[in-house]
C-alpha cells in the first residue's frame, strides 16, 4: 500500500526530516550523487566530489568500446565512508531483501540524529535510490524517490529494500588523509584497472585514426562516454580545489597544479563532448577533417589527464613543483 504524507501535518509525521532533497539521478543506478546528498544534509559540504575522488570515480575512464551505463560503483562503500570520517557507517545488502525490522530500526536511529538513510530496492524508487526521512506509525518508511519534485509530500511505503546505507556519526576527515586516499585511487585507475585510463585513451585514439572506418554507433557511444568523463573530471577538479587550501606544502602546490591541469583538460573536453552529442555529431565523427581534429584534441586531453595523476602522485613526495 502506498500513501502520501503531508509534511505540514503535526503528530506522527512531524518526526520526518525537513527539507530533505530529491535524489539527484543522472542514471538508473548512480549511487554516489545520492550518497553525496545524504552526506551534505548530514553536514559534510562538498561531499560528492570527495566521494568521487576517494572512490576513484573522479579519475576513471569508462570503456570506450561499449556504451556508458551509469551504475552502482563496484567499491567498498564502508572503506570509502571511513576515509571520509564515517567509520561507523553501516552498509547492509541482501539480494533477497533486508529484514523490514532492521530497516525500520536503522531509519529510526539515523533520522533521530538528523541523518537521512539511502535505500535501494524500495518499490517507490526502483530501480533507482531513495533518500529516507523517517518512520511514521504502522511499519512504514517515508522519503523521496527520484521521480518526486521538491516540496512534494513524502512517499510512504512498507520497509523493504536490498541495499541500505546508514551513515552513523562522523568526524571531519583530515585533508591529508583525503589527499592520500584520492591519490591512491587515481593511480589505481591508471595503473591497475583493466584496461586502465591509458589503455582506454589509446583505444579511443585508435577509433579516431585512419585505420578504422567510422560508424554511427561509435559516435553515440563516444558522446555518452565523454560526457560522463566531463562529470568525473569536474568532480576531481572541485575536490582538489577544496583540498589545496587545507594542505601543507609541498602537497598543496602539487594539488594546485593537478587542479589547474584538470581545469585545462575540461576546457578542451567540454566542447568536444558537446559537439559529439549534437544532432550533427555523427557527421563530425565521420568527416576526415573533423576526425583528425578530434584525434589531436583527445591526445592533448589524455596527456593532461596523465600529468594530473602524476602531480597527485608527487603530492606525497618531499619536493615542490618549482624544484623540478
Amino acid at each position: 500500500m502506498l500513501s502520501r504524507l503531508n509534511l505540514s501535518a503535526r503528530g506522527p509525521d512531524s518526526r520526518l526530516l525537513p527539507g530533505l532533497p530529491c535524489p539527484s539521478m543522472t542514471g538508473a543506478a548512480d549511487l554516489l550523487p545520492v550518497l553525496g546528498q545524504a552526506l551534505a544534509y548530514a553536514g559534510f559540504p562538498g561531499a560528492f566530489p570527495a566521494l568521487a575522488a576517494v572512490s576513484g570515480e573522479a579519475f576513471r575512464l569508462r570503456g570506450p568500446v561499449c556504451a556508458y551505463t551509469p551504475r552502482a560503483p563496484a567499491l567498498d562503500l564502508s572503506s570509502v565512508l571511513a576515509a571520509l570520517g564515517y567509520r561507523r557507517a553501516e552498509v547492509l545488502t541482501a539480494s533477497e531483501g533486508i529484514a523490514p525490522e532492521r530497516i525500520l530500526q536503522l531509519v529510526a536511529q539515523e533520522t533521530a540524529a538528523d541523518r537521512p538513510v539511502v535505500l535501494g530496492g524500495w518499490p517507490p524508487a526502483e530501480p533507482s535510490w531513495a533518500l529516507l526521512a523517517g518512520c511514521p506509525t504502522g511499519g512504514l518508511i517515508c522519503g523521496y524517490g527520484p521521480h518526486n519534485a521538491p516540496g512534494d509530500p513524502y512517499i510512504a511505503a512498507p520497509a523493504q529494500g536490498n541495499l541500505l546505507l546508514a551513515l552513523g556519526p562522523g568526524e571531519p576527515a583530515h585533508a591529508e588523509t583525503l589527499r592520500a586516499a584520492a591519490a591512491a585511487a587515481a593511480r589505481a585507475c591508471w595503473e591497475q584497472d583493466r584496461p586502465g585510463c591509458a589503455g582506454a585513451y589509446r583505444t579511443w585514439l585508435h577509433l579516431l585514426s585512419d585505420q578504422v572506418e567510422p560508424t554511427a554507433p561509435v559516435a553515440g557511444e563516444a558522446a555518452a562516454a565523454l560526457t560522463a568523463l566531463v562529470g568525473a573530471r569536474t568532480a576531481a577538479r572541485d575536490f582538489l580545489e577544496a583540498q589545496r587550501e587545507q594542505l601543507p606544502q609541498p602537497a598543496a602546490a602539487w594539488v594546485a597544479r593537478a587542479a589547474a591541469l584538470y581545469d585545462h583538460l575540461l576546457d578542451l573536453l567540454e566542447p568536444l563532448s558537446v559537439a559529439l552529442a549534437a544532432p550533427e555529431g555523427e557527421i563530425l565523427w565521420a568527416h576526415p577533417e573533423w576526425r583528425a581534429e578530434h584525434y589531436e584534441r583527445l591526445e592533448q586531453i589524455a596527456e593532461l589527464d596523465a600529468e594530473a595523476v602524476n602531480c597527485l602522485r608527487r603530492s606525497g613526495e618531499e619536493y615542490t613543483p618549482d624544484e623540478v
